[in-house]
C-alpha cells in the first residue's frame, strides 16, 4: 500500500468535469486506441450523466512497456492534478488479462480497481464497492463488449445502503 490518505468520495461535486484517465500497456493498446475513440465520439454516457472528459495517458505504443510502470505514472498524474481532491474522476485500465493492472492499481489506497469481464461485474463493483477504477482484458474482450462494460461502469452510482458504505470503509482501513 502507499501513504496517500486520500479517502474516496462517492459523490463527487456535480459542478466539476469528471475526467476518466485511461490507461493500458502493449498488450492492451490497440482495444484502448479503439475504446477511446469510441467514448469520445458517445461522450454523453446515461441520462444525466456528468460532463466527461476522456485523457488517454496511453497513446504511443511501446513494446517494452510494463503495467506497473503504466499504473505508477497514471498516480502520479492523479496526484499532481489539483482537481482530482474533489474524487472527480475514474480510469479503465487495460492489459492482456485485466489482472496485473488491477493488482497495480490496488496497490494505492485511494483506487479501488476490478475487473470488468461482463456487464454484471462492472456494475456490482461499481455499486457495492464503489469502485473507482476499471480493468479490462484485451485478450478476452472485443471493442463491442468492453465498451457495453465501460459504459455500464460509468452510468452505475454507487450504493448508500449501509452493508455496502461500512465494506469500503473497512477496506480504507486496511
Amino acid at each position: 500500500m502507499t501513504n496517500e490518505n486520500q479517502n474516496f468520495d462517492p459523490n463527487p461535486q456535480t459542478n466539476l468535469i469528471q475526467k476518466i484517465y485511461m490507461v493500458a500497456d502493449h498488450a492492451g493498446y490497440d482495444l484502448l486506441q479503439d475504446l477511446y475513440k469510441a467514448l469520445v465520439e458517445d461522450n454523453h454516457i446515461g441520462q444525466g450523466s456528468p460532463k466527461r472528459v476522456f485523457l488517454n495517458l496511453s497513446n504511443k505504443l511501446n513494446p517494452a512497456d510494463d503495467y506497473p510502470k503504466i499504473i505508477q505514472n497514471l498516480n502520479t498524474t492523479i496526484l499532481n492534478n489539483t482537481e482530482n481532491q474533489h474524487n472527480n474522476y475514474m480510469c479503465i485500465a487495460i492489459c492482456g488479462s485485466g489482472q496485473g493492472v488491477c493488482m497495480a492499481l490496488n496497490r494505492y489506497n485511494y483506487l479501488r480497481a476490478g475487473v470488468g469481464y461482463d456487464e454484471v461485474s462492472a456494475r456490482t463493483m461499481r455499486e457495492h464497492n464503489q469502485a473507482n477504477c476499471l480493468c479490462l482484458s484485451s485478450q478476452h474482450l472485443n471493442l463491442g463488449q468492453a465498451l457495453k462494460i465501460v459504459k455500464i461502469f460509468l452510468e452505475t452510482e454507487p450504493s448508500t445502503e449501509p452493508r455496502h458504505t461500512q465494506r469500503v470503509e473497512m477496506l480504507a482501513h486496511m
